[in-house]
């Protein structure tokens, strides 16, 4: 999957693309420039992405194949957008609806969502939206899951002081608990479960996989978590 990221940035610079790789959404990637980001890409300029870049900025980890970040994007003008995944056809379909809808506030980038915060600078993040990660139940799997302590203290220094936020969503019951006795280590705030992060249009925000598990009658997991404040 990191591969694919490094294909288009190859392509990008020139390259062409290997003949095993053939795939439209590869090459159809090209069609996005400014829009569609690759890591190196934004490593060198994620400060001046943005058309506007007085706006707070809200990032997806994960992002699929759009959907909240053009419902973000759309309902909140007033904020920069950015979502995140590492797989070229979903970050090309998400693209590609970006560019359909002409926004200029909402951006995709192919990358580790880890790497692309790890580069931002510190305090300059106003909200991470990660919702329904890969949950790894088994215990031994735990280590490959993106929210744990290592991410939280990195968050904890993007975030914008006193008004940055982490809104976090899943199915998993043990994959939440741990997250929520994690933030509480860390003295990490927290929200009731159904509260829509202050200065969001209070929308539901609701995933292609949450719609699923609400059909299916499933509990989901969610809160708005707060960093420490100094």
């Amino acid at each position: 999957m990191k591969q694919a990221g490094m294909l288009v940035e190859r392509m990008k610079n020139g390259q062409a693309a290997p003949d095993k790789h053939f795939n439209p959404y590869l090459y159809e990637a090209m069609d996005y420039q400014g829009i569609l980001l690759t890591a190196s890409e934004w490593a060198e300029r994620n400060r001046d992405v943005f058309k506007d870049t007085t706006k707070p900025l809200l990032i997806e980890a994960g992002c699929y194949m759009g959907k909240n970040v053009l419902e973000f994007a759309q309902n909140n003008p007033d904020w920069n957008v950015l979502g995140i995944d590492i797989t070229y056809k979903r970050t090309v379909k998400a693209a590609r609806k970006i560019k359909n809808l002409g926004l200029d506030n909402a951006k995709i980038l192919i990358s580790d969502a880890h790497l692309a915060i790890s580069q931002l600078p510190a305090g300059s993040l106003s909200g991470l939206c990660v919702f329904f990660p890969d949950p790894w139940p088994k215990k031994k799997q735990r280590k490959n899951r993106l929210v744990q302590e290592p991410f939280l203290r990195l968050l904890a220094d993007k975030l914008e002081p006193q008004k940055g936020f982490f809104w976090f969503k899943t199915d998993s019951l043990d994959y939440f608990e741990c997250v929520q006795d994690l933030g509480r280590t860390l003295h990490w705030g927290e929200s009731a479960p159904d509260v829509v992060p202050s200065g969001l249009e209070p929308l539901p925000y609701t995933t292609v996989f949450e719609a699923l598990f609400i059909g299916k009658n499933l509990p989901i997991y969610r809160r708005v978590f707060t960093p420490p404040r100094s």
